[in-house]
């Protein structure tokens, strides 16, 4: 064997060997929940479905902004009681939802004092949990209108931690698509929400997840500047529609939990309809107003993880599954919830 053919097959050899290593390369995936309850309690399922998945994080929402009419200003709402303390493995993050009304009406001089108020807030609750916080998520639905606010107050928030405390945003879709007409965040980083990207309108197409809808912003993914972590849906809605116009949201709810009431006719599999004037949940429906149920079912969430896998070229980042509640999750199979998390390895 000449000297030539030597050559050659050292470089196959190489070029083998660097492509077998290319594609034993895993990803290093953080694994986590969002918590989005009222009040933090865990039951034996949570704790074992956490256990035994190798949870690492739990995304908690400490508390809600709104904008209160009657003192005219940005007030913190549905604040969590926290029942039990949060198991000391579990990184916590806590997230704080801020309404965009909030924003539009919040004072320019406000914005300030309304992050060192959302950080006291954050701060205090610190004392009940023994967990270390390294990273703060506001999820907010900004506007072209209300950029400027936001940013700034994202901007006041990073002033009033350290480097080491993380701010990160959520981020949806369409601000991924548009991102050069709604901005970017100033944040470390970003959390892709890949659900509720269809059209709330619609009695027919899951306004949850489903690939048409998702086919038209996922593409832009890639070129997103920011760093982005992800959270998939595991959860069910139903929604309200009067005269063929969605009027109410009905979170947490299903048309099981309709159903038991006896004030429902079925209409089809996912539809029934009031029998009844009368009230559910504090909510005020009127007879044959339609209730449709949207899910996330097992297939359906794997489904959207393999569709987000297409498109998301990060490598060391954390997938988070919306939301940790046990009426969400009771079809979900050990198997199941390790696909979905191994979809991107």
């Amino acid at each position: 064997m000449n000297k030539n053919t030597w050559l050659s097959l050292l470089i196959i050899c190489t070029i083998v060997a660097l492509l077998l290593a290319c594609h034993s390369k895993k990803n290093k995936i953080t694994r986590a929940f969002y918590y989005w309850k009222s009040t933090f309690e865990l039951n034996q399922k949570e704790l074992q479905l956490i256990e035994k998945h190798k949870i690492n994080t739990l995304y908690i929402k400490y508390f809600d902004v709104v904008w209160n009419q009657e003192i005219n200003s940005a007030v913190p709402v549905a604040k969590i009681y926290f029942k039990q303390a949060v198991p000391e493995q579990l990184q916590i993050i806590p997230v704080v939802y801020i309404t965009n009304n909030a924003l539009i009406k919040c004072h320019n001089d406000s914005i300030i004092f309304l992050a060192n108020s959302i950080s006291k807030l954050i701060e205090n609750y610190q004392t009940l949990n023994k967990n270390k916080i390294n990273e703060i998520q506001i999820d907010c639905d900004w506007t072209i209108s209300t950029k400027v606010k936001y940013f700034e107050l994202l901007n006041a928030l990073k002033n009033t931690y350290s480097q080491n405390t993380i701010i990160s945003a959520t981020i949806r879709l369409h601000q991924i698509k548009y991102a050069s007409t709604t901005g970017v965040p100033p944040v470390q980083k970003g959390m892709l929400m890949y659900y509720n990207m269809g059209h709330m309108q619609s009695q027919k197409i899951n306004s949850i997840f489903n690939e048409t809808d998702a086919a038209k912003y996922a593409p832009y993914i890639k070129q997103y500047p920011l760093p982005l972590d992800a959270v998939l849906p595991v959860f069910s809605w139903v929604k309200v529609f009067r005269n063929n116009k969605m009027i109410k949201l009905l979170n947490q709810t299903s048309l099981q939990n309709l159903k038991q009431s006896g004030q429902f006719k079925s209409i089809n599999n996912n539809s029934m309809q009031a029998i009844n004037t009368n009230n559910y949940k504090d909510f005020y429906y009127l007879s044959n107003d339609i209730f449709v149920e949207e899910n996330m079912n097992p297939k359906h969430s794997l489904k959207a993880a393999k569709h987000l896998q297409r498109y998301f070229n990060s490598t060391n980042f954390t997938l988070a599954l919306f939301h940790l509640q046990q009426s969400n999750l009771n079809e979900f199979t050990y198997q199941y919830f390790e696909d979905i998390y191994t979809t991107f390895n």
